[in-house]
């Protein structure tokens, strides 16, 4: 590592010794835990999203995949980066999107008991006959986390059936993404450090514009 000098000073090659002795940015066990967590959360989603193209015709759905791949792709590399500015380890995101997201050794998770169904937030004349229905042991790690069997229940379903579970899944994930938020702000001292507040604080509003989006989209598809 190079540490810039002064004004017009050279700057000095730092040994593993002086990195290691350098201040860390201040942050808690629970604001490294989000970051990670919403790298693997953020990976599923994206995991949505590229099968939309062969799947779906309709525009609008094209136009949100597209969106939420470009603004989450670019938010697991801030996050990865926030991890590797404080010396914490920024997991893969390549292979996390699957089951529960957690990395091995992570520990105990933080967020057992959010085995919700899906279908329990679907919305408006769409709640009859979700595929998932009656199956809340297959929701288990991170909150809105998708299972294996949902996942590819959703690659195998084209037209509208993929249309619709498309939505219901992504907007239960994005629900699962604002509970995520909310548990780091409720974690003493965490969420304090300005980057992760920002970023924190845009995950809750965006989140919450999407969800109102794709509940309007649902609504209209037939």
């Amino acid at each position: 590592m190079v540490q810039p000098g002064a004004p017009g000073q050279a700057g000095r090659t730092l040994s593993p010794a002086d990195v290691a002795e350098l201040p860390r940015p201040p942050h808690t066990d629970a604001d490294v835990r989000f970051m990670r967590d919403m790298i693997g959360h953020h990976a599923q989603a994206l995991e949505m999203t590229v099968l939309v193209p062969d799947r779906s015709q309709r525009e609008d759905i094209r136009l949100l995949a597209r969106r939420i791949e470009i603004s989450q792709g670019s938010e697991i590399a801030l996050m990865r980066r926030w991890l590797e500015d404080r010396w914490e380890e920024a997991p893969d995101p390549l292979g996390m999107g699957h089951g529960g997201g957690h990395e091995a050794g992570h520990g105990a998770d933080p967020h057992a008991g959010h085995h919700v169904d899906p279908s329990a937030h679907a919305h408006a004349g769409h709640d009859a006959g979700h595929p998932d229905a009656g199956h809340p042991e297959a929701h288990e790690g991170m909150p809105g986390m998708l299972t294996p069997d949902q996942l590819h229940r959703l690659a195998s379903a084209t037209g509208d059936a993929f249309d619709r579970l498309f939505l219901e899944y992504m907007i239960y994930h994005h629900e699962g993404a604002l509970t995520m938020v909310a548990e780091l702000f409720a974690s003493p001292g965490a969420g304090q450090g300005g980057e992760i507040f920002e970023f924190a604080s845009h995950v809750d509003a965006d989140q919450r514009i999407e969800i109102s989006r794709m509940t309007r989209m649902l609504n209209a598809v037939p």
